[in-house]
């Protein structure tokens, strides 16, 4: 990861300095995420947060990718 970028792109290359850090034991999973600065949610505007889901929001408000996520793990987590 760069400074500059603030996410990983994967690479062939990438990949092969992972195998060669010779890491003890399974990696289970690896995620690499990366958010939008503004949530999308054309595809299911249903989904999109609201004041009655989320009251602390103002009319209109956006939230970020990452903001969205969060909100995904915590609805989540009581399921896992």
């Amino acid at each position: 990861m760069t400074e500059s970028s603030g996410y990983i792109e994967p690479t062939q290359n990438s990949g092969m300095k992972l195998v060669r850090r010779n890491i003890k034991g399974s990696i289970f999973m690896l995620n690499l995420l990366r958010f939008r600065k503004i949530a999308d949610y054309t595809s299911h505007p249903e989904l999109a947060p609201n004041q009655t889901s989320h009251p602390e929001l103002a009319p209109n408000q956006t939230i970020s990718g990452e903001e969205a996520f969060q909100c995904y793990i915590q609805h989540t987590l009581p399921f896992l």
